[in-house]
C-alpha cells in the first residue's frame, strides 16, 4: 500500500499536489500548522489555513506598529498619559 503523502511530515512533492490538494488544505486548517510543499529536496511553497494566515497577518501588523513606536520614542515623539487615555477612551466610544 502506498504511503499517504498528506501524512508525510517532511512535506509533499508538487506531483502529489493534484491528487491530494483538498486533503492537504483540510489538514492545514485542522492542525493550524503549515504544510510544506517540496520540489525535489527543496521546500518551495506552503499551504496554510486562512485562520492561521489571518492570525499571522495581525501579528505582523502589531510587530510593525511596535517597531514604529520604538522609533518614535527614540526620536522623542511621545505622548503624555492623559493624551493616551483620551485616545483609548475614543476607541471605545461608539459615536466615533
Amino acid at each position: 500500500m502506498a504511503e499517504d503523502p498528506v501524512a508525510d511530515p517532511d512535506g509533499l512533492s508538487f506531483s502529489d499536489l493534484g491528487d491530494h490538494a483538498w486533503g492537504m488544505v483540510q489538514r492545514a486548517c485542522a492542525t493550524r500548522q503549515p504544510l510544506a510543499i517540496r520540489e525535489g529536496d527543496q521546500v518551495t511553497a506552503v499551504i496554510i489555513g486562512v485562520e492561521e494566515f489571518n492570525l499571522q497577518q495581525r501579528r505582523l501588523v502589531l510587530l510593525e506598529r511596535i517597531a514604529r513606536s520604538r522609533e518614535d520614542f527614540a526620536r522623542g515623539r511621545v505622548h503624555s498619559q492623559d493624551e493616551i487615555e483620551a485616545l483609548v477612551d475614543g476607541w471605545s466610544d461608539p459615536a466615533e
